[in-house]
């Protein structure tokens, strides 16, 4: 699995490189984010951070993989006792998006699609008596305006495995809003 995702992405890059599409911005960022468990009962999102940056390789075409340190906080319901849950680590987003107009104009919108992983350093709560899975894997979808050389992205994240090992069925969710600059090379 490994192979082939290094494959893809050495095609896209060489793709998009042969094609002189080859522009490269750097966006370091920060931004606010909200988490909820899926499938859990009484699950309640409260507000986390990210920062960090991507890096934009394209022009209307793009692939913009990145690295960001996060803090995510819930909170949920198991059998009658309410949980609260605190996450930190790092997001590997790697995303594919569409700019609508030019974009080195003053102003443009892009779509993108993607996925993340999102590696688990440290998870603790009210009660630590859940073994929380060290990876979480999810796909998203967003949307970004560039206006001058700032940014505005908003994402959002369906977990696709559960982060809790016990039999509990909980996929996070998240929904993401990063701001910051945009630094072309």
């Amino acid at each position: 699995m490994k192979k082939l995702l290094l494959t893809t992405f050495v095609c896209l890059m060489a793709f998009f490189v042969s094609e002189g599409y080859a522009q490269l911005v750097i966006k370091p960022l920060a931004g606010i984010n909200t988490t909820s468990l899926r499938d859990l009962d009484g699950n309640d999102s409260n507000i986390g951070y990210q920062f960090g940056g991507n890096v934009m390789f394209g022009h209307h075409l793009y692939i913009e993989p990145g690295v960001q340190w996060f803090r995510r906080e819930g909170e949920f319901r198991d059998n009658g006792t309410d949980y609260k849950t605190k996450f930190k680590g790092i997001r590997v987003p790697l995303n594919f998006g569409l700019s609508l107009f030019e974009p080195d104009a003053a102003l443009n919108v892009r779509g993108f699609v993607g996925g993340s992983a999102s590696f688990i350093t440290d998870s603790n709560g009210t009660q630590n008596q859940f073994d929380f899975d060290d990876v979480s894997w999810g796909v998203g979808v967003g949307a970004g305006v560039d206006f001058l050389m700032f940014f505005l992205d908003l994402n959002y994240e369906w977990g696709i495995n559960d982060i809790i090992k016990e039999d509990i069925k909980a996929k996070p969710n998240a929904f993401y809003a990063n701001f910051g600059v945009r630094i072309p090379l």
